[in-house]
């Protein structure tokens, strides 16, 4: 069932209708967040997407607090050359750059 909305947000922000993107990120966290631990890889993908949305949004303050949580994740649970830890800098990186234009 989470994955069903975290779907419907990719819709949703394709049409740049961000609140309902949130709400059913905000559903999606929470089915998962009842059936994973806080750091597992699922919840590094729902906190990088919530921000992407936010980033989306121009909420850029709020997109770096989920680009962080999910690198923390990530930082935890894989090898430091992961190449998604590397991804989660780039996207930390590229909206360091939005918040400077």
């Amino acid at each position: 069932m989470a994955s069903l909305y975290h779907g419907v947000v990719h819709i949703y922000c394709a049409q740049k209708q961000c609140a309902d993107a949130f709400r059913n990120f905000q559903r999606s966290m929470t089915i998962q967040g009842r059936y994973l631990p806080a750091n597992h890889s699922d919840m590094a993908l729902n906190h990088s997407g919530l921000g992407d949305v936010y980033r989306g949004d121009g909420q850029y303050q709020r997109a770096m607090e989920c680009y962080v949580k999910a690198f923390e994740i990530r930082k935890k649970s894989l090898p430091p050359q992961h190449q998604d830890i590397a991804s989660r800098h780039r996207a930390i990186g590229q909206l360091f750059e939005d918040m400077t234009k």
